[in-house]
């Protein structure tokens, strides 16, 4: 009884720790961002007829009681404060004059770059606009002042639409009489902006939740394991300002993503050099993996937020139309526009939609996909009315209808503006699967919306099947680095898009087979992804390692070459892979020629590709990047935009240093190969074919979204297990674990350095050097006789002790 009652207590404490600690926290935040309130000043005569007034009616407006106390802004102050009111697209206030009144004077304080409009009712139904405080010069929050209206209301309505839809009002003000002092003196205050606050609560609960596992051992004290809800009270506090602020921004979002990974880092590191006394309590640190990948996948998914703008709805969409325009129409129609009629088809939709002639926009730029040199619409007018004849007028009027709903999601301006991308790069085999998926479907947000969910359909099976195959910690750190890694993005990531992930998640099922010994299938799967991105191509490459390694080591034991009963036996894992390899590519090839044809499917992707790879690119990463960087001729200092070819002089410059350093390139390719065939000494099939991805940015100068593969290689240190068992006490995985976290923790600051050419060629760095440690390790693991001791057929020896780390 009495340890019931005691249990009872503790529990009742944890709650009563949490609560004050989080109400604490809240009350701080609310002192802190105190500096710019204040008591609304009571309505008094030339203060307006909203002075303290509540909304009657309001939708999609947070704090309207900001807009009515009299208190301004100082002008230039950012958009969203704890002193200003933000309004959703579509949102309104509504305020009850209390009896008709004739209005002479208005004036709204809002964001610069929009439109905020006035209406009036009689009879609160029936609204005819008075006002529309157009956009003005100027930063941040602006005044906007009108003194020569004659409307007669006792309703009125305030809302906003255009601009960059992040809408927000400090003031709102209207007169029966224009004060004698026009504009009116208001009280003004610098607020101070609410992503300031969410960052420093979440950097705060960081530091908690990051010094209460250096300090918790098994078996601490109850007081000590109560110190747990100081961390637990900041994350709350974190959590509401997040929530305060959503649709969180980007700033925002990289701080709760390094946040994540650092106290992932501390809590595998924390674990792995727990000895003694102050071992960690292994329940605690999975329950802690266990929030983390929860939170990291939401940051992946920007926490629900959608990224883009609808701007035919005046609202946010989950589709990503920058993308998909490019890769919808690419799949639905490629036999008409195959690979270098895309951006020309556009305009001619454009064009033809808009009943404008080419000379309306013969100044647009635009890619020329048979050189991918940029041209203006002037200079191709012929191709541009040339590819109409490519459609019959059935699928003409077809696909001008698609481009239309493109044109109005995006707008004219940016509908043309991504002329100036590099067309759909994907091969013959993913058109061939995404033409099945669209050759029926009209572009449009449901279509695009439902395509969109096949991604996290497949990484949800992904996630499952890795933990069934290499267990819960394993899926976990996989996880969290799928969301925290800042290599999914260039401005933004693939969240909205469609079979954007397939490749990832086919060589994660490979890595999966290859560990249940289905070599064939696990052959097959890579060699899907490498007919989805090329790239993979190295994993099945580096498959063959482990097999040299047999072949080297029986010569060097048995002083002769094994016999072809010997080596088929020995080498059988790595010939089925083969077999399964080239049965699935003859047969994708096959059937992706048959359906467009060989010539204009393979022969021109490949055409296409070797152009696109022989110019740089500022988001590209890898040892190339690299060696072409010179940081006094960075983009920032040679761009002119006054130029078709803006960045054609930075290009120049990137090929000309870069052709006078191959050598040192070859010669890094070569120490990175030869690293790599170390690592893979005595390793598994799905440990080989992993160690190939991470020799993707050395041979290659891939988009730095094609590494987000990163999050894969926690498979890379998993030890020869039986399937449910965990990676728990190996050096092997908390060390590579711990690099790959530590490499996306190293990333934040590379986010505010400047240039997209600068800030990649930092991450091309990190990349770098976090590959060479893996690899390094894996070596190191290897040649001590520390490696997986899985002979060559797939038989699995007994798992090795935990060892300490290398000195490194």
């Amino acid at each position: 009884m009495a340890q019931r009652l005691a249990r009872k207590r503790e529990v009742f404490s944890w709650f009563l720790l949490i609560a004050a600690v989080a109400a604490g926290l809240e009350a701080a935040g609310g002192c802190a961002g105190g500096s710019g309130g204040g008591s609304p000043i009571p309505p008094g005569p030339g203060q307006g007829l909203l002075r303290g007034k509540a909304p009657s009616a309001a939708a999609g407006v947070s704090n309207p009681e900001r807009m009515t106390d009299g208190i301004g802004v100082e002008p230039g102050s950012f958009w969203r404060t704890e002193v200003t009111s933000v309004i959703d697209a579509g949102g309104f206030a509504t305020y009850d004059l209390g009896q008709v009144a004739t209005i002479h004077c208005a004036l709204v304080e809002g964001d610069n770059n929009d439109n905020y409009r006035l209406s009036a009712s009689e009879d609160g139904t029936n609204f005819t606009p008075i006002w529309v405080a157009p956009a003005v010069p100027g930063a941040g929050m602006r005044f906007r002042y009108k003194n020569d209206l004659a409307a007669t209301a006792r309703f009125v309505r305030l809302t906003a639409d255009g601009g960059d839809g992040a809408y927000s009002v400090g003031e709102l003000a209207v007169f029966a009489e224009c004060p004698a002092e026009w504009p009116p003196t208001l009280s003004l205050v610098s607020g101070t902006p609410l992503g300031e606050t969410a960052q420093f609560r979440l950097w705060l609960f960081g530091a908690a939740a990051i010094a209460f596992l250096l300090i918790h051992k098994r078996g601490s004290r109850d007081f000590a394991r109560l110190l747990i809800v100081v961390p637990i009270g900041l994350g709350l506090s974190a959590a509401a300002s997040l929530a305060s602020l959503w649709p969180v921004e980007e700033p925002e979002q990289f701080v709760l993503r390094t946040v994540v990974a650092a106290i992932a880092l501390v809590a595998v590191v924390r674990e792995w050099r727990g000895r003694g006394k102050w071992a960690v309590d292994r329940r605690l640190i999975t329950g802690i993996l266990c929030l983390l990948s929860v939170v990291s996948v939401m940051c992946f998914y920007h926490l629900g937020m959608p990224q883009f703008r609808d701007n035919s709805k005046h609202r946010r969409t989950l589709v990503h139309p920058w993308d998909m325009r490019v890769y919808f129409p690419v799949a639905k129609y490629f036999r008409e526009l195959r690979f270098d009629g895309l951006y020309l088809a556009s305009v001619a939709a454009y064009l033809d939609n808009n009943n404008v002639p080419p000379e309306r926009i013969a100044r647009v730029r635009l890619r020329d996909l048979r050189d991918n040199h940029m041209r203006t619409v002037s200079d191709l007018v012929d191709e541009i009315q040339g590819v109409r004849k490519r459609f019959t007028p059935e699928r003409w009027d077809e696909f001008k209808k698609d481009m239309r709903y493109f044109q109005d999601v995006m707008g004219g301006g940016d509908y043309l503006g991504s002329l100036q991308d590099h067309g759909g790069n994907a091969t013959p085999v993913w058109i061939m699967q995404a033409y099945f998926l669209f050759r029926h479907a009209p572009a449009s947000e449901m279509t695009l919306t439902l395509a969109g969910l096949i991604d996290p359909l497949l990484l949800i099976i992904t996630f499952i099947v890795i933990g069934r195959t290499f267990g819960l910690r394993a899926m976990l750190m996989t996880m969290i680095m799928f969301g925290v890694t800042d290599y999914s993005r260039f401005g933004t990531n693939v969240m909205g898009s469609t079979l954007r992930q397939d490749w990832m998640c086919g060589m994660a099922l490979a890595a999966c087979a290859f560990k249940r010994r289905r070599y064939a299938l696990g052959g097959g799967l890579v060699a899907y992804a490498g007919l989805i991105r090329a790239f993979p191509a190295l994993a099945a490459f580096m498959m063959c390692a482990p097999g040299i390694w047999w072949v080297i080591e029986t010569v060097r034991g048995e002083k002769k070459l094994p016999g072809w009963a010997a080596l088929r036996e020995a080498l059988r894992p790595t010939l089925k892979a083969i077999a399964g390899g080239v049965g699935t590519m003859v047969a994708l090839v096959a059937l992706s020629s048959a359906m467009f044809g060989l010539s204009a499917s393979w022969g021109t992707w490949l055409t296409k590709i070797r152009l696109h790879a022989e110019k740089p690119n500022t988001n590209h990463v890898g040892l190339r990047n690299v060696l072409a960087f010179d940081p006094n001729r960075i983009g920032q200092r040679v761009v002119d935009n006054r130029q078709v070819e803006s960045w054609a002089t930075w290009q120049r410059e990137q090929l000309e240093r870069f052709e006078s350093r191959k050598p040192v390139f070859y010669v890094g390719v070569l120490a990175f190969t030869a690293l790599a065939f170390a690592a893979c000494r005595r390793r598994r099939l799905d440990q080989a074919a992993l160690a190939g991805l991470m020799l993707i940015p050395i041979f290659f100068y891939p988009a730095n979204y094609y590494c987000h593969f990163v999050w894969l290689l926690p498979l890379i240190g998993t030890r020869d297990r039986q399937p449910r068992e965990e990676p728990v006490g190996d050096w092997l995985f908390a060390y590579v674990s711990a690099v790959l976290l530590a490499m996306t923790v190293a990333q934040y600051p590379t986010l505010f350095t400047g240039w997209s050419d600068v800030v990649y060629t930092w991450q091309s760095v990190i990349l770098l050097v976090g590959f060479a440690a893996i690899l390094g390790g894996l070596a190191w693991d290897a040649w001590r006789g520390r490696g997986a001791q899985a002979s060559i057929n797939g038989e699995e020896a007994p798992p090795a002790e935990p060892e300490a780390a290398p000195a490194t």
